[in-house]
């Protein structure tokens, strides 16, 4: 019984893959079940489709149906694994850098030299690539603004810093679209992972050199061992004069840039200061008295401003604009503090022997 059913079964399958024997459904031989949709295929009703495998009949052997499906699992296992191991090594492709990738792999639109990008914060918020104006909308300027900032800085800060009046979730979506929107870009303005965001390296800010232009005048400053003389090539000197006298975003008055904006006034009226003595010392008289009227716009009520103004001024030789400097510093500090400036000033804008 057992030797005719296995007979059987043999005859069987080796009759569906014989090509004078068809075994699809419509064939003559009575092997296959009809199939209702093979009429209406024309000539090629019923044909099986590449890579298929027939079905046993009912009669046939357990054990040789058993033995069909495990070579097709063993099929499906192989083939998973085969696409396992393409999309590894198309993600360990991804993670170098894109200059070492393949013309074909590079998504990056950039090319492999690294762009000039600049990022302008004092006197208005200007990206160039380039030296080329990119145009950002309001809401991306304030991501890349607030981050160029800030430095560093964690997606949830970010999010309720940039939209105090939103849900976090609502926060976190609008953060999410605009991140998105700077991706977009030619080249890359931000880095992010999971939880923070920074500036790219790549990306040069003028507030970040302000920032260490005065951090090295600081230590320059407080070092005892160097002279207390001032130089035109010291710490200091580096940063353009006019962009320690342009304000950091004007116009923009959320709470975090006006809070910016005090801590960058913190950082620019010594070292405006420091230019001022720098140039007079060395005779430019023009750049010494721009650092000067920007340090009295600034706080017109700032003695040491007004003292380095009409020194100037002395200094130059113009001693009308010396004693009109201090005629208007006397009329506002008694107007609106009741107190006069100190006679040591006074002696100033006028030396005894022209009194």
């Amino acid at each position: 019984m057992r030797a005719s059913t296995a007979t059987r079964s043999s005859v069987l399958v080796s009759s569906r893959f014989s090509a004078a024997t068809p075994w699809w459904p419509g064939s003559t031989s009575g092997t296959s079940r009809p199939s209702p949709r093979g009429a209406a295929r024309g000539r090629h009703a019923g044909r099986p489709r590449e890579g298929s495998f027939p079905t046993e009949e009912p009669s046939a052997s357990p054990a040789r149906a058993l033995q069909l499906n495990l070579d097709t699992a063993d099929r499906l296992v192989g083939a998973s694994q085969c696409l396992r191991t393409c999309l590894r090594s198309v993600i360990n492709r991804c993670r170098r850098p894109c200059e070492e990738l393949p013309v074909g792999l590079c998504t990056n639109k950039q090319s492999p030299a690294t762009p000039s990008v600049r990022l302008r914060l004092l006197g208005g918020f200007v990206l160039l690539n380039d030296d080329t104006p990119v145009r950002l909308s309001p809401g991306p300027q304030r991501v890349v603004a607030l981050i160029a900032a800030r430095g560093r800085t964690a997606r949830s800060d970010a999010a309720r810093v940039l939209w105090p009046r939103r849900s976090v979730p609502q926060a976190q979506a609008e953060l999410r679209t605009f991140l998105w929107r700077l991706r977009q870009l030619p080249f890359r303005t931000v880095r992010t992972d999971a939880q923070y965001l920074c500036l790219d390296a790549a990306v040069s800010c003028d507030l970040h050199e302000l920032r260490v232009e005065a951090e090295a005048w600081q230590q320059w400053a407080a070092d005892r061992r160097q002279p207390q003389r001032r130089r035109l090539d010291g710490p200091g000197t580096a940063v353009h004069l006019h962009e320690l006298c342009r304000d950091l975003l004007p116009g923009w008055y959320d709470d975090w840039v006006l809070a910016e904006r005090d801590a960058l006034q913190r950082i620019r009226v010594p070292l405006l200061r420091h230019l001022a003595r720098t140039y007079k010392e060395a005779g430019e008289y023009g750049n010494a008295l721009q650092a000067a009227l920007h340090l009295v716009d600034m706080d017109p009520l700032d003695e040491q401003a007004q003292d380095m103004l009409i020194r100037i001024h002395v200094a130059e030789g113009n001693l009308v604009e010396a004693r009109r400097a201090y005629t208007a510093y006397h009329s506002r500090l008694t107007a609106e503090l009741g107190m006069t400036p100190p006679a040591a000033l006074r002696r100033l804008a006028y030396p005894p022997a022209n009194e």
